[in-house]
């Protein structure tokens, strides 16, 4: 370090006996430095040594800047020529730059270079924190100090970008953990409602009129235990939304009793709706977890204002939802507005509220302004991607220290909501044909055989791959329909289709899943199958799949 500080003294000596600076371009305020075209070693150097990143200058006895490169100038935002005029106090200050200067012209300190960090004067009067690596040197019985000045503001920046980064890769493979453990689970879950709910069907379709009620309702239940399945599935990514006319006055209805059980009870909420609101054409899972994650948020909010104001009166989150008529005056007051018809959904709070800056951010994926741990940053993000996916879009009103609403736009559809009514046996299709039956789940098989038994089908059942390959040996000449489950003991669902084709090509087959159609439609199209059931499913759904299935040419 020392030869190349006594190398670059002396050129930069040579050069300020010739000409203080090299030549520059002032076109529109920038500097150029023009790289001279001879190959000598000095040139080279000299060159090298105005183009070094960090800033480098070199000092007289009594600190004057003597010499300079075009990084300094950058770094501290003077010109050149304004630095040649200035002293190591005006950017370190004097106190400072006096005490490096007296222990530099210290004998044992000579020829040996000293690294210290401190803050620099910018010229808008900004401090910037630098690291300085300097030390003295003799020229033509000149004492310098010659002084490196490497800008650390900018390496802090870089390693606290790095440290974001990698906070944001380890929390996306939280997520894709959790994706996994979440599609292990819905497996799983997939199965028992398929059997829970199969079941109640058919004591719906076998009791007397006094029970049917009270099956509706066990019903029922299943069936929001399964929708809340495929939402655990929607916050990893592991599920694709399904589009089907929803009545959002039930799902907010349903939001609305999920916060009731689990918000703190001082926390007023009250639903505003006056007028039955259009259906929109969404996934339900999906927007039921947009409205409950915006009432979380609010509910957060109302809680880090109560840290701070423990006496706050009646903290409160209002639901409110109506249909609205947007015309071209709203739309050109709102950037993300379109004209036409929308059910309007808004969620407020009496927290804090949001501060400008903030609003300009909260959509930003992995932004958060709760403290480590209690926030991933993807909430609104997701939340406002969802919404973009149904064609709608997400407002923010906020007045800080007072609260915040957040609307949600979702345009409504002319499609009609499929209604319930009550199974009726005589409404299902039947049929004697011979079927199989595979999958482990055992309710899930007693639920398949009763239905197909009651129908008037033949049925084989099997629980794992290798036991339905032998039944289908053994009775391949009377089998007209395979029922698959794609997840099975010892063979999978497509390994045993294969040997069951190479038996028989033309054999009619219906795969069952718990995982969406698009997630398994290679393997659907790779195996020839004629139908796709997703789990879980009901009597209604099994006894028109068969049917069609085996009516079809």
């Amino acid at each position: 370090m020392f030869c190349c500080f006594n190398f670059l003294a002396a050129l930069c000596w040579d050069t300020m006996k010739a000409e203080n600076t090299l030549p520059s371009n002032r076109k529109s305020g920038q500097k150029t430095i023009k790289i001279s075209g001879t190959s000598k070693p000095e040139n080279m150097l000299h060159n090298m040594f105005e183009l070094w990143p960090d800033g480098f200058m070199l000092l007289s006895s009594d600190g004057r800047i003597r010499h300079c490169n075009e990084s300094l100038a950058r770094i501290t935002g003077y010109d050149k020529t304004v630095l040649q005029t200035m002293r190591a106090g005006d950017l370190f200050t004097k106190e400072m730059s006096d005490a490096v200067l007296n222990s530099l012209w210290k004998q044992e300190c000579r020829g040996a270079d000293i690294r210290f960090g401190c803050l620099c004067t910018h010229k808008d009067n900004i401090r910037i924190p630098v690291e300085l690596t300097a030390t003295v040197i003799e020229q033509q019985n000149t004492r310098l100090v010659c002084v490196f000045v490497r800008d650390t503001a900018y390496e802090q920046k870089f390693k606290e970008e790095n440290e974001k980064l990698k906070k944001q890769y380890n929390h996306s493979h939280a997520m894709e953990t959790i994706g996994h453990l979440a599609g292990g689970i819905s497996h799983y879950f997939n199965n028992v409602f398929t059997g829970i709910i199969g079941n109640l069907n058919l004591a719906e379709i076998s009791t007397g009129d006094a029970f049917l009620p009270l099956i509706k309702k066990a019903s029922t239940g299943a069936e929001r235990a399964r929708d809340f399945t495929r939402q655990l599935l929607s916050l990893s990514r592991k599920c694709d939304i399904v589009l089907e006319p929803i009545d959002m006055q039930e799902l907010i209805a349903d939001v609305e009793t999920f916060a009731r059980l689990t918000f703190d009870c001082r926390i007023k909420i009250t639903v505003d709706i006056h007028e039955p609101l259009h259906n929109v054409l969404a996934d339900a899972p999906s927007l039921h977890h947009v409205l409950l994650n915006m009432c979380v948020n609010a509910r957060d909010a109302i809680e880090e204002k109560r840290l701070f104001h423990p006496d706050i009166t009646e903290p409160s989150i209002t639901i409110k939802a109506n249909n609205v008529s947007l015309t071209d005056a709203y739309v050109s007051d709102h950037p993300e507005a379109r004209k036409g018809e929308y059910v309007r959904i808004s969620v407020a709070d009496t927290g804090y509220g949001i501060d400008n800056d903030t609003i300009q951010h909260i959509f930003d994926p992995f932004f958060s302004t709760k403290e480590e741990g209690k926030g991933t940053g993807l909430g609104l993000s997701t939340a406002y991607e969802t919404v973009s996916q149904h064609g709608g879009w997400i407002e923010v009103e906020s007045e800080y220290g007072k609260g915040t609403i957040f609307t949600v736009f979702l345009p409504v559809t002319a499609l009609k909501k499929k209604t319930d009514s009550m199974i009726k046996a005589g409404d299902l299709p039947k049929g004697s044909e011979t079927v199989l039956f595979v999958d482990d789940e055992e309710m899930v098989r007693t639920f398949g055989v009763m239905t197909l038994e009651r129908l008037g089908y033949t049925v084989f059942d099997a629980s794992d791959g290798q036991e339905g390959l032998d039944i289908f040996i053994k009775e391949s000449n009377n089998i007209d329909l395979i029922i698959l489950d794609l997840i099975l003991p010892v063979y999978s669902g497509a390994e045993l289709l294969k040997k069951i084709r190479c038996i028989d090509n033309n054999v009619r087959v219906i795969i069952t899943s718990g995982q969406e159609f698009e997630q398994n439609k290679r393997i659907f199209n790779e195996l020839g199958a004629l139908d796709y059931i997703i789990k879980p499913f009901n009597i209604h759904d099994l006894a028109f799949s068969v049917r069609n299935t085996l009516d079809r040419a």
